[in-house]
């Protein structure tokens, strides 16, 4: 019996960290991890432990985060100055949101113009929604700024106006606009990357794929754009491609946490549970939540190390009593280790939630054949056939024709 396992996409929730066996190579895998769930003093403390030669641009950059993030924003506006002498990219949003903060708009918006004047830069609805400059949107500063210039093309604010249409749901719309987009300005590579989001969503894992390759090749060096062709291989079940792909965003960005987990199912994906582990392994240690659970259920179960799997599974199924998919999944854990009563617990608990499920009759039928419960299994079988779960037409004919109705 193949074990289904949940896919969760999205930010990772930090419950409790281990630092003990995290690499020089991973300090700002960390801090990032750290900040991305609010966790901003933890991240203070991990950064003033570390020796000085080991704290980079990046390291400082987060710390400076961390101090905007704990209310500290003078702090976070020093460190962020120092930063901005060699590298104003890195920061010049970030400033302008500290000054913001301060209530300093002339400045706020020097730094602004200095990131909106840069090639990459935030998209304008995440601007004009940013909190951090609600307090200096009445300002004059701010009303020179916009008047100014136009910092953004045609095609940007199609885009935006596609990307609305995606957060609303209206999929199609927001598909169709991005088309005319990629048709007209081919060498918007953002574009490409979104509309192959929206054909993966929809299923169209074939134009997906051909729309982040049009994308890597007007930008072969975002490992997002690669992070998104490995999720589309894998839909498409080529595994060792998928594989190809999520090293290269990791090659390209170790700090980003999602890459890992990401690449652990594709390694579970190849058979590979070893190495799987070793991802697993370092996930482990920066996190502890339900996500991290799941994946360590998959990895063990491949790895058929069927006890450490259980203890994850039951560790997700404490937090969400009630995600009938939980149950499935260590449902298939109880059959591999021959804990058939479990087994069929777990079934009739999952059929509470789904009752009109043909397949679920149909696996506590197969738990109930092993205990030799053949009349109850058979029930079963025929509540499965009679759902339309075909399969359970062979187990009728094999076991059930004294009881079949």
């Amino acid at each position: 019996m193949k074990l289904r396992f949940i896919h969760i996409i999205g930010i990772l929730l930090i419950q409790t960290i281990s630092y003990s066996q995290i690499s020089n190579s991973n300090h700002l895998l960390l801090t990032k991890t750290l900040n991305q769930n609010s966790l901003f003093q933890k991240s203070i403390e991990y950064i003033n432990s570390l020796p000085e030669n080991e704290i980079t641009t990046e390291i400082l950059f987060q710390k400076s985060v961390s101090f905007y993030g704990i209310e500290d924003i003078k702090t976070a506006t020093n460190i962020a100055l120092e930063i901005f002498k060699s590298n104003p990219e890195m920061v010049s949003y970030h400033l302008a949101k500290c000054y913001a903060k301060l209530n300093k708009p002339e400045i706020a918006c020097k730094y602004l113009e200095e990131h909106l004047n840069q090639k990459e830069k935030k998209q304008l609805n995440q601007i004009k929604t940013d909190k951090a400059f609600y307090s200096i949107e009445n300002s004059d500063a701010w009303k020179e700024l916009w008047r100014k210039k136009e910092y953004f093309s045609k095609y940007d604010l199609m885009l935006e106006d596609a990307l609305f249409e995606y957060k609303t749901d209206n999929l199609a719309e927001s598909l169709e606009m991005l088309n005319k987009i990629t048709n007209i300005r081919t060498s918007m590579h953002l574009a490409f990357y979104y509309e192959s989001i929206l054909y993966e969503k929809n299923g169209d894992i074939e134009n997906a794929l051909k729309s982040i390759s049009e994308a890597l090749l007007k930008d072969d060096e975002n490992p997002n754009y690669y992070l998104q062709k490995s999720f589309c291989e894998l839909k498409a079940n080529k595994a060792k491609k998928a594989l190809k792909s999520i090293e290269t965003a990791i090659n390209l960005d170790n700090s980003q946490i999602d890459f890992y987990f990401h690449r652990a199912r594709v390694l579970v994906k190849l058979e590979q549970p070893e190495k799987a582990i070793e991802d697993l392994t370092l996930i482990e240690n920066l996190i502890d939540n339900n996500s991290v659970h799941l994946l360590a259920s998959e990895v063990y179960f491949e790895a058929k190390i069927y006890q450490k799997a259980l203890i994850a599974l039951n560790k997700c199924i404490k937090n969400e009593m009630h995600n009938p998919q939980l149950y499935i999944q260590r449902a298939a854990i109880y059959m591999a280790i021959y804990a058939y009563d479990f087994a069929e617990k777990d079934y009739s608990m999952i059929l509470d939630f789904m009752p009109y499920n043909g397949e679920i009759y149909y696996n506590r039928g197969i738990a109930r054949i092993k205990q030799n419960k053949y009349e109850m299994a058979c029930s079963d079988f025929n509540k499965a056939y009679s759902f339309q779960f075909m399969q359970a037409e062979d187990a009728i004919k094999r076991y059930c024709q004294k009881y079949s109705k």
